[in-house]
């Protein structure tokens, strides 16, 4: 059994070592390894304690290296792991389909490098999917999921597709891999790959304390176990097994990792950052995610499950995270199931491409059952933007969002008014909180657009357990066909799609909600739902400002049924609702629709951007009116009971809208921040105004009486405001301001005017 103690070369022991022995690496020695060991040779255990054991193929054409089933690398405090490979270039497209390159070993690789053109100097990952029928290429604009080889296992060959099932790389582009290809054997067929890489069959590579660094270099069939280790630099590589990752205590670096096989875990891990970049998961790929107190960014992976053999029940989602903080992950490509996130918090998923199917045939679930594309238990503050589904996405499972117990979630910017995600008319709902778990906390949605979504159902949403705290609807428009979606308190929904409900508004018989009030939906291309929600107040300050109940006599209170009727059983009870919101995309009125028991006078009263009339008109009068689908309206109506009956109630209202598609398209909700313009060192007394750039006069006040004056603005984009000052005494000051979302403070220096002083 070899013990390296001093800087060693593989050929000093060529002659003696025998294939499967254990080396030990001790007292800060180097072990290192860069030609080609004789055919049949394979390494067994190997234990770096305090020295470093360095795989070097920088200075070799190709470098192959084998290393026993059932035995293990450990990797001891001080010790170090080092693979260095460097590229080895197969040869240049030459346009053409099913083209085929021979490889300098047959082992499996997880994916080869092609150039994006001719000369360019970029390349692409192109993952080895085994099969090529499982790359998405027919009708896909964007091209990436077809981004893919084949290897026959065993095979030293690599096939491209013919432009229909693969990608066929682009003329004149150069196709290149690594040279250095570190693998597991078949302990009883020394020198050849197992191409079994199951569980028992694998080499492990543990880091328990240690140090692993790779760069461009192919690990196959191998087990990497880097348990608390003091650094993890993997960079250009590919790894063809599993790698579980776990207690890193220093940051974790990723950069271009293809991971093939039978997926990877990373769990448990302390660190202050986490880097992985252009992660990439192929073939019957996982990236797993368990982290503790960590922050970092995935960046550009593209992962694919094609794995058409799961059963029913046994959803596999691509990416999960569990226990992980302050994560981002974006522009990445998933073709297979979505995320699961788990015990997590602050993860924001940006600008990814998603397809569950290829060329309309479903990755890993059947038709009718499976997961969805989100998945969230107990999590808080998770935000998915800026969602693009590829072709043949039909999302034929039990709902495209699920989540139980969560706190703060954020969907916006899926799809457009003009592009719309087209799900392919299949029988799902948007959102569900399965298996009557609830808690939902503070959900955001906000423009979303889908196209052919949930044919077969009405229903928008399986709510079981109502929201609490707050949830928003912005620009929600998934068909016209689907009842009005009431989550739970504090709700309000702008510009959404859909169609009103009398029947409590909507409201599920077992919900009892509070601070839920007003909507606007459109119901078809030309007409929309302006409505109230009769619900009781709740703590929220929109709420407490939405109506006003008044009783004829206060002996008798209005009161509500916590389901969405409210009963004004005497004759003179009224009540007021008073919109919180401009309402956008409608220029005019057909008229109302009432669902109540009883006989109400109802009035109403309109503020088109001036304010309201403060004189009450008839509700038939609202016909007659006008306003502008961009500036939009804000409605107040009353209703007054003209008789006394314990059962007079209202249960349902909306305002009919007129509208366009054009005017549909137009009305986008902004989100309007509130920021703050604080003007300081002023002298007191001074005469302070604020214009915007045509002149006009946004604020002001004629003296004041401290040294500080603010202009609280909304914020949708930046915009110029000129600010005067005046002071007798005093010379004038004018100056253009740039307001931003952050606020701005200026500081003013305002000096006496001498000629003022002495004319």
């Amino acid at each position: 059994m070899p013990t390296i103690s001093t800087d060693t070369n593989y050929t000093d022991i060529a002659a003696t070592y025998v294939s499967g022995e254990t080396i030990d690496i001790n007292d800060g020695a180097i072990f290192t390894i860069n030609t080609q060991p004789a055919s049949g040779v394979y390494f067994g255990d190997i234990n770096i304690n305090e020295g470093k054991f360095l795989i070097d193929g920088t200075n070799v054409v190709s470098l192959q290296l084998f290393f026993e089933d059932y035995k293990r690398m450990l990797c001891y405090r001080l010790g170090e792991f080092k693979i260095t490979g460097k590229y080895y270039e197969l040869g240049v497209s030459d346009g053409t389909a099913n083209q085929i390159f021979n490889l300098p070993f047959a082992s499996l690789i997880s994916h080869c490098e092609v150039e994006t053109g001719v000369g360019t100097g970029v390349y692409e990952v192109w993952g080895n999917l085994l099969d090529l029928d499982f790359s998405e290429v027919g009708g896909n604009t964007m091209g990436v999921m077809g981004y893919a080889c084949k290897q026959t296992e065993g095979s030293s060959s690599l096939i491209f597709g013919d432009g229909i099932n693969g990608s066929i790389p682009p003329n004149g582009a150069k196709i290149r891999i690594y040279n250095l290809l570190v693998a597991s054997t078949d302990p009883n067929i020394p020198g050849v790959q197992s191409i079994q890489g199951n569980e028992s069959d694998r080499y492990e590579m543990e880091a328990p304390g240690g140090t692993f660094d790779f760069f461009n270099v192919y690990i196959s069939y191998t087990y990497l176990d880097l348990l608390f280790s003091y650094a993890l630099p993997i960079n250009d590589t590919g790894i063809i097994g599993e790698a579980r990752i776990t207690g890193v205590i220093l940051p974790l670096s990723f950069n271009k990792v293809v991971f093939a096989g039978l997926g990877s875990l990373v769990e448990d891990i302390q660190i202050s950052t986490c880097v992985l970049d252009w992660v990439d998961c192929v073939k019957f790929g996982k990236f797993e995610l368990s982290l503790q107190s960590t922050s970092g960014v995935i960046t550009g992976g593209r992962y694919v499950v094609v794995d058409r053999l799961i059963q029913v029940w046994d959803v596999h989602y691509v990416i999960r995270f569990q226990f992980c903080q302050n994560f981002t992950i974006d522009s990445s490509y998933i073709l297979g199931h979505g995320f699961y996130l788990g015990s997590s918090s602050d993860i924001y998923i940006n600008n990814i491409f998603f397809s569950d199917s290829v060329n309309g045939v479903y990755i890993s679930e059947s038709q009718t059952r499976g997961g969805s594309f989100l998945y969230i238990e107990s999590s808080a503050n998770i935000s998915v933007s800026n969602l693009r589904v590829l072709p043949y996405s039909t999302f034929g499972r039990v709902s495209l969002v699920q989540a139980i117990r969560i706190r703060g979630l954020e969907l916006k910017n899926w799809g457009s008014f003009s592009a719309p995600l087209d799900f392919l008319s299949q029988p799902a709902k948007f959102f569900e909180t399965p298996y009557f778990q609830g808690i939902w906390e503070d959900i955001s949605i906000k423009e979303v657009f889908c196209e052919n979504t949930f044919l077969n159902l009405s229903q928008f949403a399986l709510v079981v357990s109502p929201v609490q705290n707050f949830i928003e609807i912005e620009n929600l428009r998934i068909g016209y066909d689907f009842e009005l979606p009431v989550f739970g308190n504090n709700q309000i929904i702008k510009g959404g799609q859909g169609k009103a409900v009398f029947d409590n508004g909507g409201i599920p018989t077992n919900f009892e909600l509070n601070g839920t009030h007003f909507y606007d939906i459109f119901d078809s291309d030309t007409t929309g739902a302006i409505g109230i929600l009769f619900t009781e107040k709740s703590d929220a300050a929109l709420s407490q400002s939405a109506f006003i109940a008044i009783p004829a006599n206060p002996e008798n209170p209005i009161v509500f049924n916590g389901a969405g009727r409210v009963y004004l059983r005497q004759v003179g009870d009224s009540i007021t609702y008073n919109r919180s919101y401009f309402v956008l995309g409608y220029s005019g009125f057909s008229g109302h629709s009432i669902s109540s028991s009883g006989s109400f006078t109802i009035e109403y009263d309109l503020d088109t951007g001036n304010g309201f009339s403060g004189i009450w008109k008839d509700i038939s009068n609202i016909i007659n009116e006008t306003v502008s689908p961009t500036e939009g309206f804000k409605d107040k109506i009353r209703f007054t009971a003209n008789s006394s009956n314990s059962n007079n109630y209202l249960r349902g209202f909306f305002l009919n809208g007129i509208t366009t598609l054009a005017q549909q398209e137009a009305a986008i909700y902004l989100d309007v921040t509130q920021a703050t313009l604080t003007i300081t060192n002023l002298i007191i007394g001074s005469e302070v105004r604020i214009y915007d750039v045509n002149n006009n006069e946004l604020t002001g006040t004629e003296s004041l009486t401290n040294s500080s004056f603010e202009y609280i603005y909304n914020w949708t984009a930046d915009f110029n405001v000129d600010l005067v000052v005046f002071k007798t005494d005093y010379i004038p000051i004018r100056i253009t301001l740039t307001l931003t979302e952050a606020g701005l403070t200026v500081p003013i220096q305002q000096r006496f005017d001498r000629v003022y002083l002495n004319p």
